[in-house]
């Protein structure tokens, strides 16, 4: 019965981190997703004057994949570390 607790307590704490990482209306996400939404009005319209580079924002590249491996490697040690927990669990 303990591992059957502590098992759902992890389970719901990735529930509420899942939750909590829903998409707020705030985002950058959101605005991202008006620009392309843009753009492909843009570019289906037959009587386009699309010119290939215009609104281009520059891009670091390096920063964006920093930032995204250090949050990949977060991301891939907390499962690991709560899968490690959940197996150690179930084990005993």
């Amino acid at each position: 019965m303990k591992k059957f607790a502590y098992i759902f307590l992890v389970l719901c704490a990735l529930f509420i981190g899942m939750e909590i990482g829903v998409l707020s209306n705030d985002t950058k996400t959101r605005e991202l997703d008006e620009r392309i939404d843009e753009f492909e009005r843009q570019i289906t319209d037959p009587n386009n004057n699309y010119q290939p580079g215009q609104d281009n924002q520059k891009v670091n590249p390096n920063i964006t994949n920093n930032f995204a491996k250090t949050g990949e490697k977060a991301i891939t040690s907390f499962f690991d570390y709560t899968l490690g927990i959940i197996e150690s669990l179930v084990k005993k």
